[in-house]
């Protein structure tokens, strides 16, 4: 369901951001290929350290607009 959420908010022109998993890398591996507009960071929100780097990258910037949290995949 991210993914399509991630493809069609990147289709109608929002900057898009991933937060992954390193284990997960090779599944979003195609989405950003496809769509080298979509941006990632590893981001395990088991991580406190690559939870607050990824936050950290929108301090500077208007915010976040929309946030998908999804653990699921299929």
């Amino acid at each position: 369901i991210a993914w399509a959420i991630a493809r069609r908010l990147s289709q109608a022109g929002a900057q898009v951001t991933i937060g992954y998993q390193q284990k997960f890398y090779s599944r979003i591996r195609p989405l950003l290929q496809d769509h080298p507009q979509i941006q990632a960071q590893r981001c395990d929100v088991l991580n406190p350290d690559e939870l607050q780097s990824f936050f950290k990258k929108f301090e500077n910037t208007s915010g976040i607009d929309i946030l998908v949290h999804s653990i699921a995949f299929g």
